[in-house]
């Protein structure tokens, strides 16, 4: 099952979309919340926002998709580095479910004890990690659902980087 799905199927969703802080920045007089970012296979909401998909975007929008992609980039970069450390964030947890939040917090807490000593990951870490057999991603089965809110957050959002930042633009070969 692909990680949206198991994502839109979980307590986790709910519990984002109801239990976030309030920290509601108002930009071009719409409420934005505290969200996460979610790749293209993610239900586009209030709390998840996702890139713009399809073709055609306006300048802004391109722009938008960049930034965003930029910003889950160090976040997969971060999963990446963890995985490579520990090997075992690779595969399927081989102990009780309700186990593995402390199994994933305690190599998170150890990655961060090894960082913090300088203690390197090889690129052949790294690769072997993301080439895992067990670490390839499904495709998502169909789009996922847009909840009601999120694309006037996205468009909120787009048009503040649009001010605020450079515009920037993909390049295609």
């Amino acid at each position: 099952m692909h990680n949206s799905a198991v994502f839109t199927n979980s307590s986790l969703a709910t519990r984002i979309e109801h239990a976030m802080p309030v920290r509601d920045r108002v930009i071009d007089s719409v409420s934005v919340p505290l969200h996460i970012l979610g790749d293209p296979a993610y239900p586009l909401s209030p709390m998840l926002i996702k890139c713009y998909t399809g073709r055609n975007h306006t300048p802004e929008e391109v722009s938008f998709n960049l930034y965003h992609s930029s910003a889950r980039m160090m976040v997969e970069s971060a999963f990446g580095q963890l995985k490579a450390r520990w090997r075992m964030a690779c595969k399927k947890i081989d102990c009780d479910v309700k186990l593995s939040s402390n199994v994933i917090m305690t190599c998170c807490c150890l990655h961060n004890i090894c960082e913090m000593l300088k203690i390197p990951i090889t690129q052949q870490q790294i690769d072997n990690a993301v080439n895992h057999p067990d670490n390839q991603q499904l495709r998502p089965e169909t789009e996922l659902r847009v909840l009601p809110g999120g694309s006037a957050i996205r468009d909120a959002i787009t048009n503040h980087l649009a001010v605020t930042l450079p515009l920037r633009a993909s390049i295609h070969y």
